[in-house]
């Protein structure tokens, strides 16, 4: 606001004194200190569109929008596994770094199984089922039930992923730190995926 107030007023009692010279000058100077006197008024601010500036493109850009996002998440994910297996293959296995590598890139693929698994309950996978629904719409309803499942299976697979290399990490290297965080991974995570009668370290 100090910024505002200041173009508004001490500018023109700032201008140079040949500025002072010309009747419109004088005429400002002359309005600025009424203003001064009765005080600033109060500024307003614009209320937002409420509308999109084009009717009907907001609502398909936020969808395109989430949809992109969706892509750049998942590519992100998938460059984060590769970049890791390949930091992996060049560590020492007997080094004291490579489990933690090893749980780094086991971490990766939980969070790809985590990113199908929200896409499956997501807003733009839902509300077209929904609308397919409600308008008995067959064809419709087939297509995002088929998506829906395959969003499923990719999360169970990188689930599957993830258990095998945290299990394969206890196994292998029973002194590695973070192995308490592992074993408690795993004792939470198997029976929510329906599979808690198998042990951690089986």
């Amino acid at each position: 606001m100090g910024n505002f107030y200041k173009t508004a007023s001490t500018r023109a009692l700032e201008a140079p004194l040949w500025a002072l010279m010309r009747p419109a000058s004088a005429l400002r100077l002359l309005m600025v200190a009424l203003v001064l006197a009765l005080g600033h008024p109060a500024v307003h601010a614009a209320p937002p569109p409420t509308k999109s500036p084009l009717p009907g493109i907001g609502k398909q850009t936020r969808t395109r929008d989430k949809r992109l996002d969706a892509k750049a998440t998942e590519k992100s994910i998938k460059a984060s596994i590769q970049n890791q297996e390949e930091i992996l293959a060049l560590e020492d296995k007997g080094s004291q770094s490579y489990p933690k590598q090893a749980i780094a890139l086991a971490d990766f693929y939980w969070d790809l199984a985590e990113f199908y698994g929200n896409r499956v309950n997501s807003e733009d996978i839902e509300k077209p089922l929904y609308e397919a629904q409600q308008k008995k719409d067959q064809k419709g309803i087939d297509k995002w039930t088929r998506e829906q499942q395959r969003l499923t299976d990719l999360k169970q697979k990188f689930q599957e992923e993830t258990i095998k290399r945290y299990r394969d990490i206890a196994k292998r290297f029973t002194r590695a730190e973070n192995l308490d965080e592992i074993r408690y991974f795993l004792a939470y995570n198997l029976p929510e995926m329906g599979r808690g009668d198998e042990g951690v370290e089986e």
